[in-house]
């Protein structure tokens, strides 16, 4: 069965991305699934910002089910009751993280968001979403914000 991966990057997540996850799905047997990434750098900055402030320090395990709560949340306010999908949570080190669930996944069809940048915002400004675009071996949907 062909999958579809709906790789959610930033805190805030875009309905028109999993929309059009859900309308791709919808024209064949195609199983969704809608990971929540959280990048290891910014969990480390997190953990260093509680330890410093004298809060408890998430552990991994933590955040990960925290990040697929929020994928199930993000799926459930916008798929129809009758979409088959599964909801993931994920950290590590981006893109390579989302590449390594793509494969585990064996995903066929990967659905990213993207800031617009010039090219020398580019350059300047690590972007997950065309490092991931260019190592992904299968089709990419990108919608711009």
């Amino acid at each position: 069965m062909p999958t579809a991966l709906v790789a959610i990057l930033r805190d805030e997540v875009d309905d028109r991305l999993l929309e059009l996850a859900e309308q791709f799905a919808a024209g064949g047997d195609t199983e969704i699934v809608v990971c929540k990434f959280v990048d290891e750098s910014d969990y480390q900055d997190a953990v260093k910002e509680a330890s410093r402030e004298g809060h408890q320090v998430p552990i991994t395990d933590e955040v990960r089910e925290q990040a697929e709560a929020e994928a199930r949340d993000a799926a459930a306010a916008v798929f129809s009751p009758e979409t088959d999908y599964t909801v993931r949570g994920a950290v590590g080190e981006l893109p390579e993280e989302v590449l390594e669930v793509a494969e585990e996944l064996s995903s066929d069809h990967l659905f990213l968001n993207a800031k617009r940048r010039s090219p020398a915002g580019k350059v300047l400004f690590r972007d997950v979403s065309q490092s991931i675009m260019i190592q992904f071996d299968g089709a990419v949907t990108i919608h711009f914000e």
